[in-house]
């Protein structure tokens, strides 16, 4: 998978070379960060106009995307056996749980904030 400057997101095959799949429209701004998840069939990206979309690997479908007004995304980490994922944002580090929007965690100006 890769995204670019063009905020495009795309799948490849890895022993073709070919792309398979170009998610349009993905993002407004540069594509930073994209993750498949080891488990799921979803992909994430992220980039710099603060959005992360969640997509469904099967369908090639956007399902959600999610914005917490924290800029730019830089790194995203989908653990195997979890359902959490770590978005690194330019203000902060977000942890979510799939399917809910509400952030578990936050990490910010140097303190960690659990979310009940």
């Amino acid at each position: 998978m890769s995204g670019g400057d063009d905020g495009l997101v795309k799948v490849w095959d890895y022993q073709s070379k070919q792309c398979l799949f170009t998610f349009e429209p993905a993002h407004q701004d540069n594509v930073s960060a994209v993750a498949f998840h080891p488990d799921l069939p979803i992909i994430f990206s992220g980039g710099e106009d603060h959005v992360l979309n969640i997509w469904n690997a099967n369908a090639f479908k956007h399902e959600t995307f999610l914005n917490y007004g924290l800029q730019s995304i830089w790194s995203i980490h989908c653990p195997a056996d979890s359902n959490f994922v770590a978005i690194g944002y330019e203000e902060a580090t977000v942890v979510i749980k799939i399917g809910k929007e509400t952030p578990l965690a936050t990490y910010q100006n140097g303190k960690v904030v659990f979310i009940k």
